[in-house]
């Protein structure tokens, strides 16, 4: 059975879109060029994988855009291998449907700049052969992308010990409260190499 549970640890994409009804569902892309649909929201998809995972999202979304000094598209790390980057992903028809979907950093090859009748600006390609395109223009979604691997690299740290040293001295720690903070600008910076560097 193609269910969400069962693809946990090889998502590459939740995508929203109208169902036959015109409700709201969700397409899931996976690492493996497989896609499959749930008649769930791409809301409730997210939440049911941090459920799998044990994860509190609204504690990811606080410590992760407080460590990269945003508010606005926070990446959610739910573990180091699906790093879930929030984008819009589709043409909206009510004002309550939601454009938003997401993007495991893990599964990125590379984004172009495409645009169609629709008002998309970009294309992602995936892993596994697959592409979705995105209303953001390219900048837009590797500055995002960008700052996922910035969280990624800050989970990996405080997980399993190990990332980028000099990003690790950087970090705000538990229970330090002089720790020095990176600057913002500076973790897009070393961002944009991580993610340049990933892709080669």
């Amino acid at each position: 059975m193609m269910n969400v549970e069962n693809y946990r640890e090889r998502i590459a994409a939740l995508v929203p879109f109208y169902d036959e009804e015109g409700g709201n569902a969700t397409r899931i892309h996976t690492l493996d060029g497989v896609t499959f649909t749930d008649r769930r929201t791409t809301r409730w998809i997210i939440r049911k994988l941090a459920r799998i995972f044990a994860v509190d999202l609204e504690a990811l979304r606080h410590n992760y855009g407080q460590y990269l000094g945003i508010s606005q598209g926070v990446p959610l790390p739910i573990n180091k291998d699906l790093v879930m980057v929030p984008l819009k992903l589709r043409r909206i028809i009510g004002k309550n449907d939601g454009a938003g979907g997401y993007v495991n950093i893990c599964a990125v090859q590379k984004v172009e700049e495409y645009t169609d009748l629709d008002g998309f600006k970009s294309r992602i390609h995936l892993v596994g052969g697959q592409f979705i395109s995105c209303i953001f223009n390219p900048k837009t979604v590797e500055r995002r992308l960008c700052s996922g691997e910035i969280a990624r690299e800050r989970y990996i740290g405080n997980h399993e010990g190990v990332g980028i040293p000099f990003m690790n001295s950087f970090a705000v720690r538990e229970g330090e409260g002089n720790a020095e903070e990176m600057p913002p600008e500076l973790l897009i910076a070393i961002g944009k190499l991580l993610w340049k560097s990933l892709k080669r």
